[in-house]
């Protein structure tokens, strides 16, 4: 094993940290080309722990003017760095990262977003070197997430003609968790005159007057998507293009690759690809492609404690997945309780089911049956297994850490249905068993 320490970046999002310590990195370069020629204004969605923030943190050190000196060092050995493109280190780079939001209440969420706002702002006025007398004041001072945004435009017109290519990783986090805590709360926040899509109004009108001349949005589900593209329509979703399906997440070969970097008995190769297929593959998002990838940080999980002792580690569920269980819990509350556990029941039943898919949610029309499934499907809890007859999507559950999870969750159901004592030493093992398809245990 040529390895003298754990190679895997597992849980390691920013990418100078990934190079420098010498950790393994699967190159995803090539899409930075890729996405120069396809669009300057991108969305893409995935779900949690496909690598969205480590590549975020890619076109950060890519574009950013300020990182030009580390170029070589970071790119030097990847795609990219043999073949730049003319835009390398061209811009000031502006990154908002919504993932730390304390959304417990209506007043927390929009001061939460207000002080994200300001202080990533000031900061980077800050490490840009615009130093400026009272511009901090100018941007703290100011009531509204708008308001913010406008005066911090204002300020950065005077100080400079460098464009800005704006990152906001995670865009959709604190609004899916506003979402599941309250929904009326979610729709004031989004509506029309709500400040998130006050906020983004304010990126409209930086990118025509010049100021923001590119900008990647990563996040997980498209029901904020409406407050970014209202009357923004050069606006690029890629989330379900073909050509940009691998672009986060594993294929097949790379984790064959990554396995085989470590692994001492060769012999053992196929059995353990056979078992990371079956917990951590079958994603798919585009109902023509002939292949699955798998879930980037589940991979890296087991890497990580396979490396120590070629063995694998004692759950194959990663213990950091658990707070999406209980996420998925409130997820069959957010409206239509009912219907949603019967799609639940579908969905364990038939092994699959059908619905149109959505691109952009209108909490105007309601947030029905259609809906429900494609939220999970953007949360990776379904995927798309294919189309039918009439070229409508037929999802499926990607692999048996989702099922097991739904599985737990469908038995907290029928035992809070009978109000039956609850003994998790005794459900959890017939539990992983239905999940396996053994049903014995939950018939009369």
């Amino acid at each position: 094993m040529p390895y003298t320490k754990n190679p895997f970046p597992y849980g390691i999002s920013n990418l100078e940290k990934v190079v420098s310590e010498d950790h393994v990195f699967v190159d995803k370069t090539a899409y930075i080309a890729k996405l120069e020629s396809t669009t300057s204004f991108a969305v893409f969605l995935r779900p949690r722990r496909f690598g969205k923030s480590l590549f975020a943190s890619l076109l950060e050190y890519y574009y950013d003017m300020r990182q030009k000196n580390k170029f070589q060092n970071i790119f030097g050995n990847y795609f990219i760095g043999k073949n730049p493109t003319p835009l390398a280190n061209q811009y000031r780079l502006l990154k908002f990262d919504f993932s730390g939001i304390d959304t417990t209440t209506n007043e927390r969420s929009y001061d939460g977003f207000l002080v994200n706002l300001k202080t990533t702002l000031i900061t980077f006025l800050i490490l840009n070197e615009f130093e400026k007398p009272d511009l901090k004041e100018e941007i703290y001072v100011q009531p509204t997430p708008a308001q913010v945004m406008k005066a911090f435009f204002e300020i950065y017109r005077s100080l400079t003609q460098d464009k800005i290519y704006l990152i906001i990783d995670e865009y959709d986090h604190f609004t899916n968790e506003i979402l599941i805590r309250d929904l009326e709360e979610f729709k004031l926040s989004v509506s029309q005159n709500g400040y998130v899509r006050k906020f983004y109004e304010s990126i409209k009108i930086a990118t025509q007057a010049g100021l923001v001349d590119r900008f990647f949005i990563t996040g997980v589900s498209p029901i904020t998507l409406d407050s970014v593209t209202s009357g923004f329509n050069i606006v690029t979703h890629l989330t379900n293009k073909a050509e940009f399906h691998d672009m986060m997440g594993f294929t097949e070969e790379e984790v064959k690759n990554l396995v085989d970097l470590v692994l001492e008995d060769k012999s053992r190769l196929p059995l353990i690809m056979n078992d990371l297929r079956t917990y951590y593959n079958g994603h798919k998002f585009h109902p023509e492609k002939d292949y699955t990838i798998y879930n980037s940080d589940m991979v890296l999980y087991f890497l990580q404690n396979f490396f120590t002792n070629q063995e694998y580690p004692s759950e194959m569920l990663d213990p950091n997945i658990m707070p999406d269980y209980g996420k998925l819990k409130k997820m069959f509350e957010v409206a239509n309780w009912q219907d949603n556990i019967e799609v639940l029941e579908t969905m364990l039943k038939n092994k699959e089911i059908e619905s149109k898919l959505i691109y952009q949610f209108n909490f105007e029309k309601g947030f029905k049956r259609t809906e429900f499934i494609n939220f999970l499907y953007y949360l990776g809890n379904l995927t798309i297994k294919e189309s039918n007859e009439i070229n409508v999507p037929v999802f499926k559950i990607p692999n048996l850490v989702i099922e097991e999870l739904y599985w737990e969750y469908y038995a907290d159901v029928l035992q809070n249905r009978a109000e039956l004592p609850y003994e998790e030493d005794k459900v959890r093992p017939a539990v992983l068993d239905l999940a396996r398809g053994n049903e014995q245990p939950f018939l009369p």
